[in-house]
């Protein structure tokens, strides 16, 4: 998850690299070795729903940022979760009547945008062109059409995104291992870190529908742990079980001040001590 972005983009451009992973832990340190390219954002996008969501966000956060290319394997293509197609289906056609919030034409299983607003979902589509290059794999192909677009002159003052971005704005909640709780509905949980901040361990939670309901923010595994299980937020004994694994692996992360990806591995063996 792209959490938080506060520091100004210097480039007009991004690089998209869907749901290979594997194509983005070559890439990214490939590109950001080469003059001009130290901060070159490589992003991944892994759902068609939030994680979409999630670059709206961002470029909506660096008004400069104008182009990207979508590159690399779609994410789950063989159950039909095809994100990058989705985002290119947004572009073109934008949202569909409703409170649904279904892009339009996509082809993915849940293209549904619930957490933001049309006017953001709008403003991102004038601001972005995407380039659709899904399925190229090449590093030299995207080093390339890296340069090219270096190389284009600097667009005009972009114009800032300031309407607003959430549909409903939730706040984070700080909370302690005995902090006070109310009932909420069960849903599914996304983890991830802010190392910049105080508490730096973010807990979102979602309906089933995919409705953001709350965000817990802590310093440990713990109080994260139990804002869940006191909250009412997590009611099977398996979903806890896991939770209780993913938060303590975010919290090692943190530690080790190592990345963190929900249900992926961590490897320890570069992290700084």
């Amino acid at each position: 998850m792209i959490a938080n972005v506060t520091y100004i983009y210097p480039h007009t451009f991004a690089i998209c690299t869907l749901g290979d992973a594997d194509l983005q832990a070559t890439l990214a340190p490939h590109l950001q070795a080469m003059e001009g390219f130290a901060e070159l954002i490589v992003l991944p996008l892994t759902t068609e729903n939030l994680g979409i969501e999630q670059i709206i966000e961002f470029t909506l956060s660096q008004p400069q940022l104008n182009t990207i290319l979508l590159c690399g394997k779609d994410a789950k293509q063989a159950v039909g979760w095809l994100p990058g197609a989705s985002l290119l289906a947004l572009q073109q056609h934008g949202l569909g009547p409703g409170d649904e919030h279904r892009i339009n034409h996509a082809p993915g299983k849940r293209p549904l945008l619930k957490n933001l607003t049309r006017e953001a979902i709008e403003h991102f589509r004038n601001q972005v062109t995407l380039v659709d290059c899904i399925g190229e794999q090449h590093l030299e192909t995207i080093t390339t059409w890296a340069n090219e677009q270096a190389a284009l002159p600097q667009p005009k003052a972009p114009t800032a995104f300031t309407g607003t971005l959430k549909q409903d704005a939730v706040e984070p909640t700080i909370v302690t291992a005995d902090g006070s709780i109310t009932s909420d509905p069960a849903g599914y949980v996304v983890i991830e870190l802010d190392p910049d901040s105080d508490n730096p361990l973010l807990c979102h939670h979602y309906t089933p529908q995919g409705q953001h309901t709350t965000t817990l923010a802590a310093t440990s595994a713990k109080a994260i742990y139990m804002g869940l299980i006191e909250r009412n937020l997590v009611f099977r004994l398996d979903h806890a079980a896991y939770l209780g694994r993913e938060l303590t692996r975010a919290e090692t992360a943190l530690h080790h001040n190592h990345p963190y990806e929900q249900d992926a591995a961590i490897s320890l063996s570069t992290a700084a001590n």
